[in-house]
């Protein structure tokens, strides 16, 4: 199934509730990337191997490039997003389901920066799918248990590998170059970071472009009365505009969220901020192979909690881990009761 710029507006005009699901899918996909650029460069700024202006610029670029080539060679995670909940067949309230949960996640996500608190619009995402879908069916039946099973999961298996691979990765580099010289050391780490950083937006923004560009076929496919999206074809305009958005929102960078997760969650040097970039590069790339949509932001900051620990614990600002854990755990049953609560108000006005 594909879907031409001009179909889009013509289906619009038939039913306005895909038209502001557009605007609203945008605004989710810019404020993932103001508040989600952290993940990207909070180490690289920490350890002071790159300014904050260039940092951004250059995770924006790497963001553009994620969304584009990952999508088109591997969507598992679109699969995933795609199968998680059923809408139910009236076309109007389930375009109306899927404002509500943008909604959502768009007031969840900017009230947790206000406090520099990350946040995950995948987690969001997810909630807010099933809370909405429980407002329809006034019950569990639409969702997927499979699918929701298999997306839960994924979500414990990224808690654990991200801590074991941020203590292993920051454990070896210790062994191996503890009698080189510091200088030289640090100098090597500094330009790794740089990869990690253009490697950690990469697949930020193949995660994250997959995820939405998901929900925009998932509501183009029942705008056209096809009961699923079959094969995966994505409209360039669709996958272009995706793209720039995500790519302009972190550019924009969440600069509150920046100085909690890159100065006050963990000190680190650079071999310690290579050792997070490093294990959330490959977290990520795990995640999306399997086709689980992961959170970055979750990855990163469980990666840095691990490299922190292998220092020694008490290294880890656990106040603001706290805070962070409290925000993840409660993106669930926020998003998913925001979510249930504005697709009630929606379908009654509407």
């Amino acid at each position: 199934m594909t879907v031409n710029f001009s179909e889009y507006i013509s289906l619009s005009l038939e039913y306005p509730a895909l038209f502001f699901l557009g605007i609203l899918i945008f605004g989710v996909l810019f404020v993932h990337g103001w508040t989600d650029a952290a993940n990207s460069v909070a180490t690289c700024i920490a350890t002071r191997t790159l300014e904050p202006n260039l940092s951004l610029f250059l995770a924006a670029i790497s963001t553009f490039l994620g969304v584009l080539v990952m999508v088109l060679f591997q969507t598992n995670v679109m699969e995933s997003i795609l199968h998680m909940v059923n809408l139910g067949e009236d076309i109007q309230t389930a375009l109306l389901a899927l404002c509500a949960v943008q909604i959502s996640i768009i007031l969840w996500s900017v009230g947790n920066w206000y406090y520099g608190i990350p946040t995950s619009e995948s987690h969001g995402l997810i909630a807010g799918l099933s809370g909405a879908a429980i407002a329809l069916h006034q019950g569990l039946t639409g969702i997927q248990q499979k699918e929701w099973t298999s997306i839960f999961l994924g979500f414990l298996f990224t808690v654990v590998l991200s801590f074991f691979l941020g203590y292993l990765f920051t454990k070896m580099i210790q062994k191996i170059f503890q009698d080189r010289d510091k200088e030289g050391s640090n100098r090597f780490f500094r330009r790794g970071q740089i990869f990690g950083l253009l490697g950690t937006a990469f697949m930020q923004g193949a995660q994250g472009g997959q995820k939405f560009i998901a929900v925009f076929l998932l509501a183009l496919s029942m705008a056209k009365h096809n009961a699923q999206v079959q094969p995966i074809v994505i409209p360039v305009w669709l996958l272009m505009a995706t793209a720039m958005v995500f790519s302009v929102g972190t550019s924009m960078g969440g600069y509150r969220i920046i100085k909690n997760v890159g100065m006050r969650l963990v000190k680190m040097r650079p071999y310690e901020g290579f050792s997070a970039d490093a294990s959330t590069v490959t977290g990520l790339v795990l995640s999306t192979i399997i086709g689980s949509p992961v959170s970055a932001t979750l990855t990163k900051n469980i990666s840095i909690m691990g490299v922190g620990a292998a220092k020694r614990m008490r290294n880890v600002n656990w106040n603001v881990s706290k805070e962070m854990l409290r925000s993840w755990i409660l993106t669930f049953p926020v998003c998913g009761i925001l979510a249930y609560l504005f697709t009630n108000l929606l379908v009654w006005i509407f």
